[in-house]
């Protein structure tokens, strides 16, 4: 059957839609997101956007994690957004990660993974399916 993902929207329409719209005229080149995914230059179509005066495509990859991989919440990214995002995270597994947080002392070095909603707070999955879809 069909089961609606809201973290596909989330992404595209909230934190690289009206993120994206409120940073606007404000100077940066891009953001950088703690997805893991990886982007890498689609060097087939060069020609074709240098003739168009077009953005430098993008293809989107999953991350070398599996179980970390969040490949599959991006793909309704546009070629603008995905033009203007960095993965810096993207190439490492979730553990590497971590050694790495726990190297530079950083402050979330031992905060919980974030899973779905986060950013909303605490708020049952079938409720936000129920109110919004």
């Amino acid at each position: 059957g069909r089961t609606p993902n809201p973290d596909i929207m989330c992404n595209s329409r909230v934190k690289f839609g009206c993120f994206y719209d409120a940073i606007e005229g404000r100077g940066f080149d891009f953001v950088a997101s703690g997805h893991y995914a990886q982007l890498m230059d689609d060097n087939n179509n060069d020609d074709k956007q240098e003739q168009e005066g077009g953005i430098k495509q993008k293809r989107l990859f999953r991350a070398p994690d599996p179980i970390k991989d969040q490949s599959y919440f991006l793909c309704a990214l546009t070629q603008e957004q995905l033009s203007r995002v960095l993965f810096p995270i993207g190439p490492y597994h979730k553990s590497e990660v971590r050694a790495l947080a726990q190297e530079f002392d950083l402050p979330n070095k031992d905060r919980p993974d974030s899973q779905g909603l986060c950013f909303l707070g605490k708020i049952k999955f079938d409720e936000f399916l129920r109110a919004y879809l």
